[in-house]
């Protein structure tokens, strides 16, 4: 935090997560992700907690995870807790303020959800990107952000994907399918939603998502946009 930017965790290749317990929190003040990959972030096992201000995209196909996209940005000292009926699945305080929160854990199965901040009770749209303050499509930049220039690097060709360290090997099961050219991504299948890198604001039918107070979590990934306070009407 003291150098005002930084992801919690950056991999340059694939990012993969086979079990034990990752907390990892970006800095509060700059538009970076809690994990962070750029050619993908695979979460196979174990228990995953990742605040920051930015997403990176997440491969299906593997545990269960949640990503809850916040209206404001929300104190690290805070916590955090989601429930079921069967009882409380997660209760933490990340260490910095954030604005998205990654969440994935053996525990987190589908079913139906409160989500909670201290003993205020939260609702929230299911997708991606709900409505914030000022009716973006994301929560606004950090405090300090402003004017703020992203690091420069050298970019890859256009058309072309960003390759790995020579020796990498990608995770299995990720493996290209055959007769895909170097550097291009596959085709997807129509109707499968597309993948979204980091930077990129997702689209979603904001005009129709309703709030509500329940999550109800589904197999693979999970996305709730616009958590905001909870109020009767």
């Amino acid at each position: 935090g003291e150098t005002g930017e930084g992801d919690g965790i950056d991999s340059n290749g694939w990012l993969v997560i086979n079990g034990g317990k990752v907390i990892a929190a970006a800095c509060a003040t700059s538009g970076d992700a809690g994990i962070d990959s750029d050619l993908g972030i695979h979460i196979l096992g174990g228990t995953v907690l990742a605040s920051g201000n930015m997403l990176d995209r997440i491969e299906n196909g593997g545990q269960n995870y949640a990503v809850f996209t916040f209206s404001q940005k929300q104190k690290g000292t805070d916590t955090v807790t989601l429930k079921n009926r069967k009882g409380t699945t997660l209760e933490a305080a990340p260490q910095n303020d954030y604005s998205i929160l990654i969440y994935s854990s053996p525990s987190l199965a589908e079913g139906t959800y409160t989500l909670w901040s201290g003993n205020q009770q939260l609702t929230g749209q299911k997708g991606m990107g709900g409505r914030g303050p000022q009716g973006g499509g994301m929560p606004n930049p950090p405090e300090g952000a402003e004017g703020m220039e992203p690091p420069t690097q050298d970019a890859p060709p256009e058309g072309e994907m960003p390759q790995p360290p020579e020796g990498m090997e990608p995770p299995k099961g990720t493996e290209r399918p055959q007769g895909t050219p170097d550097g291009e991504p596959p085709e997807k299948p129509q109707g499968e939603a597309p993948d979204f890198g980091k930077g990129e604001r997702p689209q979603t039918d904001g005009e129709s998502a309703q709030s509500s107070e329940e999550f109800i979590i589904t197999k693979g990934g999970n996305t709730f946009g616009n958590i905001t306070a909870f109020t009767e009407e």
